[in-house]
């Protein structure tokens, strides 16, 4: 069982979900990433709040439709010279109306900016299995 990743920022709280069992997709990621990256990581959450907070977090391009149910937030910006990009998948919508909670479902580091489509529907499974549980 690994310890829920909880992150406070610009008035949000992010918070990874987690399974009965215990077990946290985005927990485990953040966790078995090395300190330097983590401390990337935790910066990329702050500017999203920031940018959720200003009304302005698709306009910032920190935040992107992946699906009908899905958003990517790049927690890294785009880059020419290379990975690691690094992004976490959330729900749509990111913050609901009058809500503070930004749950987090997935994290990748990638080499490239995309998410293939295995990545996809590996969130797209775990967002559905935490939806009906």
């Amino acid at each position: 069982m690994t310890d829920r990743f909880e992150y406070e920022a610009a008035g949000f709280t992010y918070k990874a979900i987690q399974f009965r069992n215990g077990s946290s997709p985005f927990s485990e990621w953040y966790t078995g990433l090395d300190k330097t990256i983590r401390k990337t990581v935790d910066a990329g959450l702050l500017n999203t709040a920031r940018a959720i907070a200003g009304g302005h977090e698709f306009k910032s391009g920190r935040i992107g439709k992946l699906t009908d149910d899905l958003n990517e937030v790049r927690l890294t910006k785009k880059s020419k010279q290379g990975g690691p990009h690094l992004r976490a998948i959330v729900p749509r919508p990111t913050v609901a109306s009058g809500e503070t909670t930004i749950w987090l479902i997935e994290g990748f580091k990638k080499q490239t900016n995309a998410i293939t489509r295995r990545d996809l529907r590996r969130a797209k499974g775990t967002y559905v299995r935490w939806s009906r549980e």
